[in-house]
């Protein structure tokens, strides 16, 4: 399970299973770097650059994990594909956290409300340079709350980039505003499976919460932030 990620889609029109043969063929991928995941009994994710060579990647790879580099074979599928990517504009690693096999934990404070770190989930950090400060991401009494919000993968990719955008909601049951829960099972009600590589993912971003434009609605349960600029996913 993944938490926070960022989604694009893609066609390829190359033939089925076409295998790249050339290793010393300049990879066509974006501008930034990304980050590229490989399915190999589980997933795994290699960083990859413009310039990077077929052969290089396949070095990426085998340096990760420890494979024969003449048994990896590149390979693209007909017609559409998903997958993701993650430039590191919008990453920061040094906060990523594996919480997968942890079903159960100690509950927190951030910002005088309290915080259950996302259990039974893997946390990928967004990076927060374009806030400025970071103030509101601390620990202590002037932080601001964490909330979670689950979504579907195709505006993932948006979140992550501008953050929150509401007037693309449609329901406001509570009042209008960008919706979010304290409690990330509630999120995942709200966050739509689905596959990649014969695995099943969903997305649910964790946020700070302006505590001055919070209103909190069904005994807690939802979190109403009604200027989108007062939640940030991070």
């Amino acid at each position: 399970m993944t938490k926070k990620l960022v989604i694009k889609k893609q066609s390829a029109d190359v033939d089925n299973n076409e295998k790249i043969e050339n290793d010393e063929k300049t990879i066509q991928i974006p501008m930034q770097p990304i980050r590229i995941f490989i399915y190999y009994h589980r997933n795994y994710a290699v960083n990859a650059t413009k310039n990077d060579t077929v052969l290089e990647l396949k070095k990426k790879i085998r340096s990760m994990l420890d494979i024969n580099i003449k048994k990896i074979s590149l390979s693209f599928s007909r017609g559409s594909f998903d997958y993701f990517v993650l430039t590191n504009d919008y990453l920061d690693p040094r906060f990523d956290n594996d919480f997968t096999y942890q079903r159960d934990g100690p509950t927190l404070t951030r910002g005088n409300e309290p915080y259950k770190p996302p259990y039974g989930w893997k946390r990928i950090a967004i990076s927060i340079k374009k806030y400025g400060d970071n103030t509101w991401i601390g620990t202590d009494k002037n932080s601001w709350p964490v909330s979670f919000h689950g979504t579907r993968k195709d505006a993932a990719e948006n979140i992550a980039k501008d953050g929150f955008d509401l007037s693309k909601g449609k329901r406001f049951k509570y009042g209008k505003g960008i919706y979010s829960t304290p409690d990330v099972r509630e999120a995942e009600c709200y966050a739509t499976s689905f596959s990649y590589q014969n695995c099943n993912y969903k997305v649910i971003f964790q946020n700070r919460v302006n505590p001055n434009d919070l209103k909190k609605a069904n005994n807690d349960t939802y979190w109403i932030t009604a200027n989108d600029k007062n939640i940030r996913p991070y």
